[in-house]
């Protein structure tokens, strides 16, 4: 925790949306789930929940995603550029997935590009919005508490879906794609953070 409190704001992940009965003494006792000892240093923000859905990910899982990055970072070792793209449809989460990859190689050393293709729910800008970062902070929020005051590398795309326009998007994506591969250093790690638009829908 003093780590933490050095550097950043703390942190508490909920795993399921308290009961009304719960919201209600919350709202009404406003510190009686705070801790005594925190109450004078700490404020908490009681509107954002995750669903009752939310798992973390499994052993399995993050086992099989380190392996994945070990041999991802070895060929970002020998200068390799190198691409990661999560793929799924809606709520499969893949914008927990780019926000788990950008903190944990932000320390590897060599620069962390992300690539926003999600013009529906973009990470630093508004919607409609496709961009390309050059990470150098994790991303520890939801996106409407960092959203960017300038966008070096941007374009408005001026839809929240694809759908209307594939040409153009793709057009944007190649453009970001091409600023990526002609910036970046030898060794960089590309993240695309992509939408869950899957087969037209």
């Amino acid at each position: 925790m003093g780590l933490i409190a050095e550097k950043y704001p703390g942190i508490v992940v909920i795993d399921r949306k308290p009961t009304a009965t719960i919201q209600v003494l919350d709202q009404v006792l406003q510190d009686f789930f705070v801790p005594s000892w925190l109450r004078s240093t700490c404020q908490f923000d009681r509107t954002l929940f995750f669903n009752g859905e939310f798992q973390p990910y499994t052993e399995e899982s993050q086992t099989k995603l380190l392996l994945a990055m070990d041999d991802i970072n070895k060929k970002r070792a020998e200068g390799a550029r190198c691409v990661i793209v999560p793929i799924g449809s809606q709520g499969a989460g893949k914008s927990t997935l780019v926000r788990h990859l950008v903190n944990t190689n932000l320390s590897e050393g060599h620069p962390i590009y992300l690539l926003d293709t999600d013009v529906g729910q973009s990470e630093f800008t508004p919607p409609g919005c496709l961009s390309l970062w050059k990470m150098s902070d994790p991303i520890l929020d939801v996106p409407c508490t960092h959203q960017a005051q300038i966008y070096p590398c941007c374009y408005f795309y001026g839809n929240i879906t694809p759908a209307d326009d594939v040409v153009r998007y793709k057009e944007i994506f190649d453009r970001l794609l091409n600023e990526f591969q002609t910036r970046s250093e030898p060794g960089s790690l590309l993240i695309v953070n992509t939408l869950g638009w899957i087969d037209g829908k």
